[in-house]
């Protein structure tokens, strides 16, 4: 089968986190053990290069000045199958920076998966750790494309009463996918927010 193995027994709920000002939410259920490994020969394609995501697997676990993450043992246990894509568009006139996403994963234990993504994050050198509404996120820009920008400016509230996530490109010019993005543990959810180029 391919990467994107989908059982038919997509979550009804909706999560709260949710708001009525997005345009649209993806609700499925995924074999997120199974997928996982999957992507390696596109992770590997997109790098350009065979054997990339073996690599980047083995340096988040013995790389000395890395994580020391082990993802079979740290990471993988706490992925549930439900999973929800959801997006919106800046306020504004239309154009390649309009539309953001958001990725939101349940996860069976948040205080663990919270570690997880600290202790990653904390290596990253373009990472930033912000406060929004109480709510600790990671926010990556890589500062040769751009600089930081104004956090009311990159996690409005659009995705949700309480919560958003919502990096935006600062710069006119065309950036990068990836170039801007943010990763949090929020409730029940490891989301992942990234600008979209459309």
């Amino acid at each position: 089968g391919g990467i994107f193995d989908f059982p038919n027994k997509a979550s009804r709920e909706i999560p709260n986190f949710i708001g009525n000002k997005i345009s649209s939410v993806l609700a499925t259920n995924w074999n997120a053990q199974v997928a996982f490994w999957k992507s390696s020969g596109l992770v590997d394609e997109l790098a350009g290069t065979e054997g990339v995501f073996d690599e980047v697997i083995e340096g988040f676990k013995r790389d000395p000045n890395g994580p020391r993450i082990d993802i079979v043992k740290d990471v993988l246990p706490f992925f549930t199958n439900d999973i929800y894509s959801i997006s919106d568009s800046r306020e504004g006139p239309a154009s390649v920076d309009s539309q953001r996403n958001l990725i939101a994963l349940k996860v069976t234990d948040s205080a663990a998966m919270a570690k997880v993504v600290n202790r990653v994050m904390r290596n990253e050198p373009d990472a930033e750790m912000v406060a929004f509404q109480g709510q600790e996120i990671w926010k990556v820009v890589h500062r040769e494309n751009e600089m930081l920008g104004g956090l009311g400016d990159d996690f409005g509230d659009d995705f949700g009463d309480d919560f958003g996530a919502a990096p935006a490109a600062q710069s006119n010019q065309p950036q990068p996918w990836l170039s801007d993005w943010a990763i949090t543990v929020y409730g029940e959810y490891l989301m992942f927010a990234s600008h979209a180029e459309v």
